[in-house]
């Protein structure tokens, strides 16, 4: 409860720092509203946008998004590209299952290739169930690019509110999740684990991947690399967590006041 707390307070900080930079440069979903922008202009807003509703989950912009991306799903055309994904991804946040299911239409069965990856990293940030359930089953469909898994899992397990029961899938299903995916693919998917950042975690992915992989004839480097990976973050934690708490609780105070 208290780290969901400060997870709460820390969303507060990045909206309150990177939301009016959003609105400044404006957030409009339609294709073409900016066509006028510099690309280096349209690639900020982008970055903006995906900061200001996942993590700042800012209520203002993520309902823009999410009633426009109700209107798309026929046309995907008529959202802006480069903020297609994240208006998608404010459109599945509440789990709404019709819009889920057409998603997941649009990322099996689309010839865009764009518009695969926008519907991937939506489906990744679906947090409410049964939506949850049905993203992670998606992952064995035989259709589906190592991509688009990888996409889906990495936002699955990057979101505190979904990290547990996705690990849970993930361990039950880690041997047809590893068959499913290319020989040079498998590696690839411990950078899903990118997000953890404690010792049970980082002996969790030693334990279902370190005999699964050796199975398969992989080479040990990878997986040393992403242990490594999250002993870092520990040792990063273990030394700053009580300096970015007192910061966090410091900018709640300034803003109360």
């Amino acid at each position: 409860a208290r780290a969901a707390r400060t997870r709460e307070r820390l969303a507060r900080q990045i909206d309150g720092i990177y939301a009016p930079a959003l609105r400044a440069l404006g957030y409009v979903p339609k294709a073409g509203a900016y066509a006028g922008d510099t690309a280096d202009r349209q690639l900020r807003r982008d970055s903006l946008a995906e900061i200001v509703v996942v993590w700042g989950r800012n209520a203002e912009v993520t309902q823009t998004f999410a009633s426009a991306a109700q209107a798309t799903l026929a046309n995907p055309e008529i959202l802006d590209r480069g903020l297609r994904g994240v208006i998608w991804a404010a459109g599945v946040r509440n789990g709404d299952t019709s819009f889920c299911s057409a998603l997941q239409k649009h990322l099996v069965e689309s010839a865009d290739a764009q518009v695969r990856a926008d519907a991937a990293y939506a489906l990744g940030r679906v947090e409410q169930e049964p939506a949850a359930s049905d993203v992670r089953a998606l992952l064995l469909h035989p259709r589906l690019a190592p991509g688009a898994v990888f996409r889906i899992l990495r936002g699955q397990l990057e979101n505190p509110a979904t990290r547990a029961s996705t690990w849970k899938w993930v361990r039950e299903n880690a041997d047809a999740l590893i068959a499913r995916l290319p020989a040079w693919y498998q590696p690839i998917l411990l950078r899903a684990a990118d997000r953890f950042c404690d010792p049970a975690e980082r002996d969790a992915v030693q334990t279902v991947f370190a005999p699964r992989l050796a199975k398969a004839g992989m080479d040990a480097l990878p997986l040393e690399r992403q242990l490594e990976r999250i002993s870092l973050c520990i040792a990063l934690m273990s030394s700053t967590e009580n300096a970015i708490k007192a910061a966090v609780e410091e900018g709640e105070t300034k803003r109360v006041r």
